[in-house]
């Protein structure tokens, strides 16, 4: 629940990034208005920069570099800050997490090859659900502007404005995920999240027959309102899935693939539109996020739950000691 918190502020972001551009575009030229909304993004980059400073490195992972000393004064700082709650672990003499060991250094492309021969299974739920997502959301909003607003006569100067409310759908989105991802658990909240988009797809093609503006925007909230809890349900769970020491390669495997997947988005979805028509763009876009449904279907008959479980619960033990060359299992 703590990390679908922390990747609901994306919506508050992207909300405040909105409202400052409509704000640049009504009150200055439009070559430069949109140059300082860009302005206004780097000092974001340099502010998050420097925040890095202070946070601490996570205990896990430096215990499975085997940095063990530098593990238990993290845990104990967490610990001192915190008054003891919320560590899960004793500060500062914790001792390794169930099934682990302290890895080899590794390069990059030495985790890629164990990711792909002990997880499988697992880097295609986390490719499959970005690619999903990815493709989704991003090629709505490149798709949007392009030819959805301008379908149903919205000018070009009130798009910044219909974005900010489809950022408060998207606000309303993480919200509703963050009150049910860890009661419902991943299993029931993926593919739901994930199906309602594809369905919100069709009441956004609906709207966009009709012909009325109005109509355009309500779904264009609720698109927002379910793509948000979509995506935002997805990366902790393909997140939480992946073996300490490897969990950012995977997290950057399968987000990797979703990048592909939204930069071939909208140059696929207009050329789908010009030559088969919007209503075929809206098939596929909806086709899209049934991906993700469809991925999360062995995950909740053969996978594990991600709620109420630890992070070593999710991993096999036997898989952890082919990541150290014991064995030679398969953890799909």
């Amino acid at each position: 629940m703590a990390t679908a918190a922390v990747i609901n502020f994306w919506s508050i972001g992207a909300l405040l990034a909105a409202g400052v551009l409509a704000i640049f575009l009504a009150t200055l030229p439009p070559a430069l208005g949109w140059r300082l909304g860009f302005g206004v993004g780097a000092v974001a980059a340099l502010i998050f920069a420097w925040a890095l400073r202070f946070v601490p490195e996570s205990p896990r992972w430096l215990w499975a570099k085997g940095r063990r000393a530098e593990a238990r004064r993290v845990v104990a700082a967490i610990g001192a800050a915190t008054g003891g709650r919320g560590t899960g672990a004793r500060p500062p003499a914790a001792g390794p997490p169930a099934g682990s060991a302290p890895s080899l250094q590794a390069t990059f492309w030495r985790d890629v090859q164990v990711l792909f021969r002990c997880y499988p299974g697992r880097v295609a739920l986390g490719a499959l659900l970005d690619v999903s997502e990815a493709f989704g959301y991003y090629g709505l909003f490149a798709f949007a502007p392009l030819v959805i607003f301008p379908a149903v006569h919205i000018p070009t100067a009130r798009i910044p404005v219909l974005f900010v409310y489809g950022d408060i759908g998207a606000l309303c989105g993480g919200a509703a995920m963050l009150t049910v991802f860890d009661r419902w658990g991943r299993k029931r909240t993926v593919p739901l999240a994930y199906g309602l988009t594809a369905l919100s797809i069709g009441l956004l093609a609906w709207a966009t027959a009709t012909g009325q503006a109005s109509a355009v925007l309500w779904s264009f909230i609720v698109v927002n309102f379910c793509g948000t809890s979509a995506w935002m349900s997805a990366y902790p769970t393909f997140a939480e899935i992946f073996p300490t020491e490897l969990r950012s390669t995977g997290i950057g495997v399968s987000v990797g693939c979703g990048r592909v997947a939204a930069a071939i988005a909208p140059v696929l979805l207009t050329a789908v539109a010009a030559r088969a028509g919007v209503g075929a763009a809206y098939w596929l876009l909806a086709g899209f996020w049934c991906i993700g449904v469809l991925a999360m279907i062995p995950w909740c008959v053969f996978g594990p739950e991600g709620a109420g479980a630890s992070l070593e619960e999710l991993v096999r033990p036997r898989a952890l000691a082919t990541r150290h060359g014991v064995g030679t299992a398969s953890d799909g």
